[in-house]
C-alpha cells in the first residue's frame, strides 16, 4: 500500500471514529502535525518521522483519536495507521483501547493492540494498568504496563513499570519517571527518564530485548488562541547496539 493510499484510508477511519465530535455539541477537535529526526551512533543512517494526529474530546474527558505516521529507520520506510478511544465510566474509572497497523511493517509492528484501565482517587492520585500485544514481520512481543501518578497544584508526577517480553523469552522490567509542570491550561513542560530492559525491533536482528537508558524533555506552548507549538529532545541508549539522539517539533490547532 502506497503512502497516499494509507493517508486516505486513515483520514476516512478518523472521520468514522469521531462521529460524536461532528454531530454533538461539547466536543473539541484538535489536530497536530509533527516531525522529528534522530541521529544514531556508529555511522548509521538517521531516523525520520512525520506524523499527523487528530483528537476529539469533550468536557467529560471522553475522547476519540487517531494518527497517521510515516517513518524511516535503518533505510527502510514504513507507514502506520492508529486509532483509539478513551472512555470514562463509573465516575472514577476509565478504559482506553487502541489499535495500530502498518501496511509495510518493515520495522514497525504489523499490528498492535492496547487495552488499559484507569482508576482515579482522591488527592489527585491515579493508577493505570494495561497490556499491549505487538506482532512484527518475524515474531512478536508482549508488554505489561503499570503506572501510578499524582496531580498536585500545577504539577504531575508519575512512575511506570513496564514488563516486556519478546516471543520465547522471559519478561524483563524497565522503569520510567516523569515530571510535568503546567504553566497555563494548555502549556506545559516535562522531563522523563527511563532505565531497564526494553523490547525493540532492531533490523536486521529482529525483535530483541536489550538494556536501555533514556532521557527526554518535552513541552507544549500555546503562542496564540487555539495554536500551540510542541517540542521534544531525547537521548536513548539501546544496549551496546547504538545511541539515538533526536529533536522533534509539532504544530497543534484546536478547532
Amino acid at each position: 500500500m502506497k503512502f497516499p493510499v494509507a493517508a486516505a484510508a486513515c483520514a476516512a477511519l478518523m472521520a468514522m471514529s469521531c462521529p460524536l465530535a461532528a454531530q454533538e455539541p461539547g466536543y473539541k477537535i484538535e489536530a497536530e502535525a509533527r516531525t522529528s529526526r534522530e541521529h544514531l551512533s556508529g555511522g548509521r543512517t538517521d531516523w525520520r518521522n512525520t506524523q499527523l494526529d487528530l483528537q476529539a474530546r469533550n468536557a467529560a474527558r471522553q475522547s476519540f483519536y487517531g494518527s497517521l505516521r510515516s517513518t524511516e529507520r535503518f533505510e527502510l520506510g514504513d507507514s502506520e495507521l492508529m486509532m483509539g478511544t478513551y472512555q470514562p465510566f463509573g465516575g472514577a474509572w476509565a478504559l482506553q483501547i487502541e489499535a495500530a497497523a502498518s501496511p509495510t511493517h518493515h520495522v514497525l509492528a504489523r499490528h498492535s493492540q492496547l487495552a488499559q484501565l484507569e482508576r482515579r482517587f482522591d488527592g489527585g492520585w491515579g493508577v493505570q494498568a494495561g497490556y499491549r500485544r505487538s506482532a512484527y514481520e518475524h515474531g512478536g512481543a508482549d508488554l505489561g504496563i503499570l503506572t501510578v501518578d499524582r496531580y498536585f497544584s500545577n504539577f504531575r508526577a508519575a512512575y511506570s513499570l513496564y514488563l516486556g517480553r519478546p516471543d520465547g523469552v522471559g519478561f524483563g522490567p524497565s522503569h520510567r519517571l516523569q515530571w510535568s509542570y503546567f504553566y497555563t491550561d494548555r502549556s506545559s513542560i516535562g522531563i522523563a527518564a527511563a532505565s531497564g530492559r526494553e523490547t525493540e525491533n532492531v533490523f536486521p536482528a529482529g525483535v530483541i530485548a536489550s538494556q536501555v537508558r533514556s532521557v527526554a524533555l518535552t513541552g507544549r506552548h500555546e503562542f496564540a488562541r487555539n495554536w500551540a507549538l510542541s517540542y521534544e529532545w531525547m537521548t536513548h541508549r539501546q544496549g551496546d547496539l547504538y545511541t539515538r539522539r533526536g529533536l522533534g517539533f509539532g504544530l497543534r490547532h484546536a478547532f
